[in-house]
């Protein structure tokens, strides 16, 4: 495979180098003849309201490259609401061996915008990439998403009537706070975006958001010198259309600190609507103090005892453990004892469970005197805790291996989640944090009172696992096979154990 050296120009299309001197913001400025052969990337289609009804003067623009993503001057739709935006790579590589420029594969993220207006869905169907050519079939890329040279694109756009935030920033003594940079964001954002907007309060501590796209859960968050334990709001719904204005606050609590509070929102009617367009969110919720915090740790407590077989190391009584370590497409490890003792203490739970795992349960449960929360529920079925681990030593880790021989793996600082606990047994049910998520099944009593699951699924994107273990005599929670992405085939596994010895003889099965 030939050498490519990556270049970023800020002037570029993907011709010759002797063609890298014109500008980005020129792209449109050519006549249509030149721009179909210096610029043959494009989109084309049309921008409607939610009746169908064709939208004039709305503004298309392409943010094209990797990373820092090069935007290309806008052009506007016509009467008929059409639109056809040409344009080039934000970046280009140079072929080392043919001295050729070409874009790759890079990011293509396509907006429409005007005044007043908002695209109903967050413009996600511009999400696209461009290409000189469709990558091969096994590439990651989906082909129904590539921009190809010569073959416009076809792309509409609904727009909504945006809402509109105007708001004024306070301290706790209800004085207005000047210069604070305050952003708007949410969970589901516009591609290639880390927030929704962004201003900053004027001299009087009033700032605005203008065009806000209706229906999506927002929260304003602070960025400032001043560090808020809580430096962001409750969570919002705005309706299509509607103007609010909004009281911004800092306040206190004495379990949290200092927090970002909505102190007031009213409509254009003057109508106090807070309690409307506000909603349950455990993020924004303050921390508990005493009772319900500990009540919150005793749960935990509980759930450490009881599931101790497996959130620990190898039981006392077993002294010496050993097996046949099988991954796809590899040849076969033997671990052990000396491999258990020879491995850094971060290794080594994972000989001996057999697996490369360190639990997101477990971790909660081995913080529990430090951790904070928000919000615990119990009913008959379940106990939930929204927990907080800022600041705290919370890696998590899972991959198909031991040490080294993984297909897959991530490790990841769990910084706060939600946890599901059986209100009966305390085994955990679910732990969720960030964009992971941890199921545990299949409980069986190794030991009177000791639960360990036989299935765990870890759901993460691009790389999940499915767990399955099983018990051994005396009491020891082993790894058996787990399945997944990278087996040669759906039903086969992807690591498994097989000669197990324990204590220096052939493991015994406990069920």
């Amino acid at each position: 495979m030939a050498a490519e050296v990556t270049t970023q120009p800020s002037a570029t299309d993907a011709r010759a180098p002797a063609a890298q001197s014109k500008p980005v913001d020129s792209e449109n400025a050519l006549d249509e003849s030149d721009a179909q052969h210096h610029l043959p990337w494009a989109v084309e289609g049309i921008v409607a309201d939610v009746q169908g009804h064709p939208l004039e003067g709305v503004q298309i623009r392409a943010a094209r490259g990797w990373g820092t993503l090069h935007s290309t001057p806008p052009v506007s739709t016509d009467q008929l609401g059409r639109y056809v935006l040409r344009f080039g790579p934000g970046m280009v590589t140079k072929n080392e061996d043919t001295g050729q420029w070409r874009a790759g594969v890079q990011a293509a993220s396509i907006f429409a915008s005007k005044p007043g207006l908002a695209e109903k869905n967050l413009g996600r169907q511009g999400d696209l990439l461009m290409a000189d050519s469709l990558p091969d079939k096994e590439s990651e890329w989906d082909p129904k998403k590539i921009i190809l040279p010569g073959k416009p694109y076809r792309l509409d756009f609904i727009l909504v009537p945006a809402a509109a935030i105007n708001g004024r920033f306070l301290d706790e003594q209800g004085q207005p706070l000047p210069g604070q940079r305050i952003d708007l964001t949410g969970d589901e954002l516009p591609p290639s975006s880390s927030v929704a907007a962004s201003t900053e309060t004027d001299d009087k501590g009033c700032f605005q958001f203008p065009d806000v796209t209706p229906g999506f859960v927002r929260w304003l968050e602070f960025h400032g010198e001043r560090k808020l334990a809580l430096p962001r709001t409750q969570s919002l719904t705005l309706a299509a259309g509607e103007q609010y204005e909004l009281t911004l606050q800092i306040v206190s609590d004495e379990a949290t600190g200092q927090m970002l509070r909505i102190a007031c929102a009213r409509d254009s009617h003057g109508q106090d609507v807070l309690d409307k367009i506000s909603h349950d969110d455990p993020r924004a919720l303050p921390f508990l103090s005493g009772q319900l915090a500990a009540n919150a740790r005793e749960v935990l407590s509980r759930m450490a005892e009881v599931n101790k077989c497996w959130f620990g190391g190898r039981p006392s009584d077993v002294k010496s453990l050993e097996y046949q370590f099988h991954l796809a497409d590899g040849e076969p490890r033997r671990i052990t004892e000396q491999d258990y003792s020879d491995a850094k203490s971060w290794y080594r739970e994972w000989y001996a469970k057999g697996i490369s795992y360190t639990g997101a349960a477990r971790v909660l449960a081995s913080l529990r005197d430090r951790a904070k929360f928000r919000q615990v529920q119990r009913d008959e079925e379940q106990v939930t805790i929204y927990f907080v681990l800022q600041d705290l030593p919370s890696t998590v880790a899972a991959g198909n291996g031991i040490a080294g021989t993984w297909k897959g793996f991530f490790n990841a600082k769990m910084l706060e989640g939600v946890l599901q606990v059986d209100a009966r047994r305390y085994t955990p049910i679910s732990i969720e944090f960030g964009d992971r998520r941890e199921l545990y099944d299949d409980y069986v009593e190794i030991k009177p009172g000791q639960f360990v699951p036989r299935r765990i699924q870890i759901l993460s994107p691009g790389m999940d696992f499915d767990f399955r273990f099983r018990t051994l005599q005396p009491g020891l929670w082993l790894f058996d096979r787990s399945y997944g992405r990278w087996a040669p085939r759906a039903q086969d596994p992807v690591a498994w154990l097989t000669d197990v010895m324990v204590n220096a003889a052939p493991a015994v099965v406990a069920e």
